[in-house]
């Protein structure tokens, strides 16, 4: 009994990772980030050096954002990342610092070039730059799910 429960408990800690392989295409319900929020499409990242993410998958944004804190305590060097200020669309200006980082989603390990933002950056969002590159995802607003579907990844 005590090997199935820590098979289990590997299992659980593999797939929560997002390190478990999955399957063909899998289907994943919309969440809400607290009781009582608004569902939305959300999956859990797994940041080298970091820990475990819960990102809002957002296909109106080009690239990943994440605040930079998140980079900072995953060891990133912002040095030599790309800086710029851009105006969000309630009008505030955000410095952001575009940098790779190695996650892993869905039993893939990959690089992901993210826009780190210097104040702010939550909720953490998986843009299409990377993300998209990898998965077929669709989103199904009616039943409030999201589907993957692996796709060969150029070498």
């Amino acid at each position: 009994m005590a090997s199935d429960y820590g098979d289990f408990c590997e299992y659980l800690k593999r797939t929560l990772s997002g390190k478990e392989a999955m399957n063909e295409i899998e289907r994943i319900p919309y969440r809400a980030f607290v009781p009582g929020d608004k569902p939305r499409p959300l999956l859990e990242v797994e940041i080298e050096k970091f820990g475990i993410v819960l990102c809002v998958i957002d296909s109106g944004a080009d690239y990943s954002t994440f605040p930079k804190r998140i980079g900072k305590e995953a060891g990133l060097d912002f040095t030599k990342a790309k800086k710029s200020t851009s105006e969000c669309a309630h009008g505030d200006t955000v410095v952001s610092y575009l940098a790779p980082m190695r996650v892993f989603i869905k039993g893939e390990e990959f690089v992901l070039t993210t826009n780190f933002i210097e104040n702010g950056g939550e909720p953490a969002l998986l843009g299409r730059y990377d993300f998209f590159d990898r998965f077929e995802i669709t989103f199904d607003e009616a039943s409030q799910q999201v589907t993957f579907k692996k796709k060969k990844v150029k070498a």
